[in-house]
């Protein structure tokens, strides 16, 4: 009987989807402009029409019991809150989402206490839904989720943090996926409904807002929200997506602003690279700015030329956080991690050569950096943190124990089992091998020898190492892991 039903519920939504699928196949074709906004505004009027079906058949009392589908709002669950698993039985039972919308939590007669910071945290993330055309339609999830939050009054008044992660659909993949699209720009409605929701938070301390999808589709909710002259007053920290940087401007009491991981910021890059300093002049208003975090990646160039003197404008700016580069992560490399490929005592050797000049360029990075934002107190390069002290000195926690660290992070070699020509590292063996002097390595005053000048012009002067050490070395193709992709894409050259 339940496979029977759940066949009759497979073939029901594979016929009411059916128009989205020829709107797909429309979509493939070439059409001009005013075709593709009434095919977008059919499709999401046809999606409409199948949510709802299909949510109607899902409310059927056999399908409800074979498919036991929850009359819990989903973004209740997706607070994640330990009550709502605790007492979700009382919740299907009572109706209390349904009957209680706009009341707030302490008037549920059957649940006793209900806990105050329910609804402290709400996320609108197409990933998370358990709806599956939710799950599919990232504009539908954003439109469903927004509705649910509004129609509930508590959720408005006590939300503190909120997560906003919009994800549309493409046109690929294998199977019914592949043969569903969503159009790139929202509905019509959804930018004003999320102006609506935010600005009905009055507790909202801090907002993640990321839409992956084009920049002609996010113009339309920086005009919609300026048009409604949106502003979030009571936003202390910001976590922003590509292009969503004027969300800046609306929140005048900003303390704390980071990028989203997967930011571009791809100076090599034309459009990309305008988004870089788009984020950064965005920054000018925000004159109480004490936090700078970046999921971005960057070089010496970035630093210097534009990150470094953006920031020196705030007066009141005392962290920043900054990921890794220039294997910044090999200080903090788990020796037993197998895809670090160590099997050998020359390997262990050349890590730790590496690591070196990686602790040489974080120092010199820094120093860069609070030269130009003196105010700095912390500084974070993706897992390494730093404590500053007096006169703008600097210091890594390799400060005065630079041989500690190296054996912290690359202990000595130990041969592999069943290996008979695998060897231990011998106690008295050179730190470095042969390529550099351990005397001077462990010193805190080290710095690399170069054959050319050496410069934070551009990453591409990182060759320079090629030269000495030999394009195929692997401590280079190692060296290289965080920016080799700027090399090869600058046509500075490749290494290796």
């Amino acid at each position: 009987m339940p496979q029977l039903m759940f066949s009759i519920a497979e073939r029901t939504y594979q016929l009411v989807t059916s128009p989205l699928r020829l709107a797909n196949h429309l979509h493939l074709t070439p059409v001009n402009s005013l075709m593709e906004d009434l095919l977008a505004f059919v499709w999401w009027r046809t999606l409409i029409l199948v949510d709802s079906t299909v949510k109607t058949i899902y409310q059927l009392r056999l399908v409800k019991l074979v498919t036991q589908t929850s009359q819990i709002p989903q973004f209740v669950f997706d607070t994640n809150h330990p009550w709502v698993k605790e007492n979700q039985d009382a919740l299907e039972t009572a109706d209390i989402f349904l009957s209680h919308s706009s009341s707030s939590p302490e008037y549920f007669p059957l649940l006793g206490d209900v806990p105050a910071d329910l609804f402290n945290h709400l996320e609108i993330d197409t990933a998370s839904s358990e709806w599956q055309l939710d799950r599919l339609f990232g504009w539908l999830n954003a439109n469903n989720r927004l509705r649910e939050i509004q129609r509930y009054k508590a959720a408005l008044d006590t939300c503190k943090s909120l997560r906003v992660d919009i994800r549309r659909l493409p046109a690929r993949g294998p199977g019914l996926y592949g043969s569903l699209w969503e159009p790139n720009l929202p509905p019509r409605h959804l930018p004003g409904l999320v102006a609506e929701v935010l600005s009905s938070m009055p507790q909202l301390d801090e907002l993640e807002f990321v839409l992956d999808c084009g920049l002609q589709a996010i113009k339309l909710f920086e005009v919609e929200f300026m048009r409604r002259g949106v502003t979030l007053p009571a936003v202390r920290r910001l976590v922003l997506g590509p292009n969503m940087h004027f969300l800046i401007a609306m929140c005048p009491n900003l303390k704390s602003l980071e990028t989203s991981e997967g930011y571009p910021w791809y100076p090599r890059i034309l459009i990309e690279g305008s988004e870089r300093h788009d984020l950064m002049s965005a920054t000018k208003g925000a004159t109480n700015l004490e936090e700078f975090g970046m999921h971005l990646r960057w070089n010496p160039t970035d630093l210097e030329q534009n990150i470094a003197p953006a920031l020196g404008r705030f007066s009141n700016l005392t962290q920043v956080y900054l990921p890794s580069a220039f294997g910044a992560g090999l200080c903090q490399q788990d020796p037993e991690d197998s895809s670090i490929g160590c099997s050998s005592v020359s390997g262990m050797q050349m890590r730790r050569r590496t690591t070196r000049l990686a602790m040489w360029m974080i120092d010199e990075i820094s120093k860069e950096l609070v030269a130009k934002v003196p105010c700095l107190e912390t500084l974070f390069i993706e897992n390494l943190r730093s404590s500053l002290v007096s006169q703008g000195k600097i210091l890594w926690p390799w400060a005065g124990r630079v041989r500690e660290f190296l054996m912290a992070a690359w202990p000595r070699y130990q041969a592999q089992r069943g290996n008979s020509f695998d060897a231990d590292e011998k106690g008295d063996a050179p730190l470095f091998g042969n390529f550099m002097s351990e005397e001077e390595g462990v010193k805190d005053s080290w710095r690399p020898e170069f054959w050319k000048k050496y410069s934070w012009g551009t990453v591409c002067n990182f060759e320079d190492a090629a030269i000495q050490y030999g394009e195929d070395d692997p401590e280079v193709e190692l060296l290289m892991q965080d920016v080799y992709m700027d090399l090869k894409e600058d046509g500075c050259g490749q290494m290796g």
